[in-house]
This record gives structure tokens, sequence and C-alpha cells, in this order.
């Protein structure tokens, strides 16, 4: 004859069960920040004079896959930048960026943060995330080529397995929808915009967060130290999972003092508890 499990032993199987996870294997995910500087006047115009293009220099660039935080830093007689992209916290990829020019020059600082998730919903669902770009521009001249820009977009599931890290940080990757932020007028910056992503159960996306700080002319300065943000839901945030989170434990939880009663009570009400061997 079979026997039965009690309903009580099973109740605590399940209670003592780890948490089921979705196994994350995304691994395109990472951070890239860049600098670049050159001659030019008030940046010159692009229409008629390439000076500024003939004379550009990029600095080193830093990052790649798999490196939860960036940042790069210039100094010299064309200006200060600073470039910082991370993806440390969780769900929240960020972006700083800084530049600021001396006289008859120009420079910027780039920042792309490469964000991988797996919904672990289970019903499909459309995720809005709140995309925020604030900061300071000083723009004496109105040039063009001073401001502040950033994008954020995604790469849905269809598209997951084609994603390249560095085509993404190189814009090269044709994204399934973005949202554009941009500002070159002089003073306070708050743009913000929401993009929506829309998920199945099980369903892989990237996101793809960059943002740009440049300036140029004389005395000219771009400023969102106060970072691009990126904000899920907190609802929809509870369903998602990133590659590179802290592991969900692998062995069974330490029972605390009450469940440890609750299991001693349940062993004894089967006959578990206080069974004598026999002689």
């Amino acid at each position: 004859m079979r026997r039965r499990i009690p309903l009580a032993i099973a109740g605590l199987l399940a209670l003592l069960a780890p948490p089921a996870t979705a196994q994350v294997t995304l691994d395109q995910w990472g951070t890239f920040a860049t600098l670049a500087h050159s001659d030019c006047a008030d940046f010159c115009n692009p229409d008629v004079d390439l000076s500024w293009f003939l004379g550009l220099t990029f600095e080193p660039a830093e990052g790649g896959a798999e490196i939860p935080t960036t940042d790069a830093t210039l100094g010299n007689a064309r200006g200060d930048a600073f470039a910082e992209a991370s993806v440390e916290v969780p769900l929240a990829p960020q972006v700083r960026v800084d530049a600021a020019s001396a006289a008859g020059s120009w420079v910027t600082g780039t920042g792309t943060a490469v964000q991988g998730y797996t919904y672990v919903g289970g019903v499909p669902d459309t995720l809005d995330v709140t995309v925020t770009l604030t900061g300071t521009i000083g723009n004496p001249d109105a040039d063009p080529a001073t401001g502040l820009a950033a994008q954020v977009s995604y790469v849905g599931d269809a598209n997951v397995a084609a994603l390249v890290f560095e085509n993404a940080v190189l814009g090269l990757v044709t994204p399934d929808g973005a949202v554009q932020l941009e500002q070159t007028a002089d003073g306070a910056v708050n743009e913000g915009d929401v993009l929506s992503i829309p998920v199945n159960p099980g369903d892989q996306f990237y996101l793809v967060a960059s943002s740009a700080a440049s300036a140029g002319g004389s005395g000219a300065f771009a400023e969102s130290l106060g970072t691009l943000t990126i904000a899920f839901d907190p609802g929809d945030a509870a369903n998602l999972e990133a590659p590179n989170a802290p592991p969900a434990p692998s062995t069974l939880p330490a029972l605390g003092a009450g469940a440890a009663l609750v299991l001693v009570a349940l062993l004894t009400a089967t006959g578990a508890c206080g069974r004598r061997r026999s002689a």
C-alpha cells in the first residue's frame, strides 16, 4: 500500500525548500567611459571648418564587459572632463558626466552602462522605466557644442542573443525602443521621460544607458554629476533579476527559534519524536 506524506510534513518541506530563482545567463552587461578633447575656438562651424575634428584626441577608454563601475578623468590645458558609469546598484544603471572647456577648446566626457535583466514575473507585463537627466550648463557663447545629452534604450528578448557589448557602447545596436534627453541652453537641467518595455514570463532584455557632457568655446561647462538615473517601478523591480546580482542561497536556510518549535511540534504529531528503539 502506498503511504502518503502527512500534510503537515508536506507543508514543512515546502517551507524549508530554497526559493526558486530563474537562471540568469546574460553575459553582455558592463560599463564604459571615455574622454575626448580638441582645439577650436567656439568649436568652429562643422559645415565650414573641420579643424576641431582634425585635432581631436581621444583619451584611453576604460571599462568593458562584466566591469560594474568605470570612471575616467581628464585635466589639461584644453579643460577638464569626467565620466563614470556604474551598475553596482541592483537594477539601477547610473552614469555621471562633467566637462569644462578652456579658451578656444572643446572637451567631452561620455559614459555608458549596459545591464541585462530576466523577467521572472508570472504574467505578461509592460515595465515602466523612469529616466531622469539632471545637471547644470554654463554656455555663455550659446555654443551648440556645449550641453548634456542622454539616451536610454532597450534590446528585447527576440534580439538579446545578437547583442554585443562593444556594439552597444559604440551605438551600433538598433534598439527596440529608446528615450532621448538633451539640453544646450544655459542653466539648470531637469529632463525626464518614461521607457516602456513589454515582457513575457522568462523574457530577457538589455538596457543601454549613455550620457555625455560637452563644453565648447570659452568658459563653458556642462555637468550631470547628479546622475542620469534609471528607476523601475517598485512592483516591476520585484520581478527582475540581473546577472551581477548576489546569487540566491543554494543551501537550506537556518531555522529560527520559532521554526524549530514548529518542526518539533510537527514531528511529535506524526510520531517521529519520542519513539523508543526496540530492544
